[in-house]
C-alpha cells in the first residue's frame, strides 16, 4: 500500500472506509502507483475488534506510473457525502470521485494549470485540503507548491496558483496547512519553512523555521519528512529515518517562530518511519448557506446539547486532557476551554484552534480544591457556557 485515507459516512457510523493505492510492476521490476482499492470495515463486529467486509475493491486501475501515491478526501458540501481526489501523471491532471451512502461515481478529470518543472524528480511533499474544505493544496519545496480553490458542492477546481520555491536541494519532504488555512509548512530531510497565503506575495512570505538538530538520536537523528495535522490543531511530523520520535508545531496558526517548532517533542512506542494516513476533516459540516446542504443542518442554531465534554485523568495534578464533541462545526464561532474556582472567577482559558476537538492544558499551578471547566463561546454580548465538568486538583 502506497497511501491510505480513512472517511465515515454520517449515516453508517458502524462503517469504516479505507481507500488506498497500490502499486503495479514494470518490465524492470520496479514498482509504481498504479492503482486506487478501498475496503469496507465494520467497526463494532467482533465485539468491538472490526470486521473487514469488503477487501482491495478496485476503483482505478491505470497503466504503470499512472498515478502518484498520495489521496485527500474533503466532505461534500450536503454534510453527508465525500469527495476523493487523487493525482494523476503527469502530476498537473486531478482524478476524482464523489462517493455517496450506495454508491462511487467517476472516475473524473482535471486539468490544472500549475507550473511543474519536470526537469526535477517530483516529489510530492503532501496533497490535502484545508480544514474548511475551500483549498486543494499539493506539492513541495522542490517541485513548487500548488494551491487550487475547491467547490464542495460540485467539486469543480478552479483558480490554481503556483507558488515558486525556488529549491534547489533534492531530498524529500513533507506539506501541511495550519488549522485556519493561513500558512502552509514544507521541509526537505534538514529544514523547515513557512509562507502565509495570506500574503500579498506568497512567495516571499516565505520565512526559515528551524533545521535538524543532529546532536540528539532516537537511535539516529530525526529527519524531516511528513506531516499530518493532529485532532489537537498541531502539525505532527514524522522521520525519514526509523526513530522513536516525532516532532511537532505546537502553534501552526501563528506566524514565524512563534509557530513553536519543537523537534523529538512526541516519543513512541516503537520505530517509525516516513508514512503518515492521511485524515480528513471528520468534522466538517454541511456548507452554510450553500444550495447542497440538503440536510439543513448548517442553518440550524447550536444549542448546549450538541457539545459534549470529556477530562482525564480526574482527579489530576499536573496535567489534564480535554476532549470535546461537536456535532456540527462552525469554524467562525470560536470555542474556549475555560476553567473557574468555586466562586466562579476564570482562572485559566485556552482557545480551541479551527476543528480540534482535542487539548492539554497544564494545570500544574493551580492550587488543590474543586474547579469547574467551562466550554465556552464569546459572543458581542457576552460568553455563552455550553456545558461544565467538574475537575479535583491534587497535590
Amino acid at each position: 500500500m502506497e497511501n491510505l485515507v480513512w472517511f465515515y459516512f454520517s449515516t453508517f457510523k458502524d462503517k469504516l472506509y479505507l481507500f488506498n493505492t497500490d502499486r503495479i510492476k514494470d518490465e524492470r521490476g520496479v514498482y509504481w502507483p498504479s492503482i486506487i482499492n478501498y475496503s469496507i470495515i465494520d467497526e463494532k463486529a467482533n465485539n468491538g475488534l472490526g470486521k473487514v467486509l469488503e477487501k482491495n475493491i478496485k476503483i482505478f486501475d491505470g497503466d504503470v506510473n499512472s498515478i502518484y501515491g498520495s489521496l485527500a478526501a474533503c466532505r461534500h458540501g450536503n454534510g453527508k457525502d465525500w469527495w476523493l481526489i487523487g493525482l494523476r501523471e503527469p502530476y498537473n491532471k486531478i482524478i476524482q470521485y464523489l462517493i455517496e451512502e450506495d454508491t462511487i461515481k467517476g472516475p473524473y478529470y482535471f486539468d490544472l494549470d500549475v507550473k511543474i518543472d519536470f526537469s526535477k524528480v517530483f516529489n510530492l511533499g503532501g496533497m490535502f485540503f484545508s480544514q474548511d474544505g475551500s483549498k486543494l493544496i499539493y506539492g513541495s519545496l522542490i517541485t513548487n507548491i500548488f494551491v487550487q480553490n475547491f467547490d464542495r458542492c460540485t467539486g469543480i477546481i478552479s483558480n490554481s496558483k503556483t507558488i515558486e520555491t525556488n529549491y534547489l536541494d533534492k531530498s524529500f519532504g513533507g506539506l501541511m496547512v495550519s488549522p485556519n488555512g493561513r500558512f502552509v509548512y514544507a521541509n526537505d530531510f534538514e529544514n523547515l519553512f513557512q509562507y502565509d497565503l495570506w500574503a500579498s506575495d506568497v512567495a516571499a512570505s516565505k520565512v526559515f523555521i528551524d533545521s535538524l538538530d543532529r546532536s540528539k538520536q532516537y537511535p539516529f537523528e530525526g529527519k524531516f519528512m511528513n506531516m499530518q495535522l493532529g485532532p489537537d490543531g498541531k502539525i505532527y511530523m514524522n522521520c525519514y529515518n526509523s526513530v522513536r520520535v516525532m516532532h511537532r508545531i505546537n502553534n501552526p496558526d501563528e506566524k514565524g517562530k512563534a509557530c513553536n517548532f519543537v523537534q523529538n517533542d512526541v516519543f513512541l512506542a516503537t520505530n517509525n518511519k516516513i508514512s503518515i494516513p492521511n485524515f480528513p476533516n471528520y468534522r466538517l459540516g454541511p456548507l452554510k448557506g450553500s444550495p447542497c446542504d440538503t440536510l439543513s443542518v448548517a442553518n440550524k442554531e447550536i444549542t448546549t446539547d450538541d457539545f459534549y465534554i470529556k477530562l482525564f485523568p480526574n482527579p489530576a495534578s499536573m496535567d489534564i486532557k480535554i476532549d470535546i464533541t461537536l456535532k456540527e462545526y462552525d469554524s467562525a464561532i470560536k470555542t474556549e476551554v475555560v476553567i473557574v474556582d468555586v466562586s466562579g472567577a476564570v482562572v485559566q482559558k485556552y482557545t480551541m484552534p479551527d476543528f480540534a476537538y482535542l487539548a492539554t492544558i497544564d494545570i500544574s499551578k493551580l492550587d488543590s480544591g474543586v474547579y469547574g471547566v467551562q466550554l465556552r463561546q464569546p459572543k458581542k454580548f457576552g460568553e455563552s457556557v455550553l456545558t461544565v465538568e467538574k475537575l479535583v486538583v491534587i497535590r
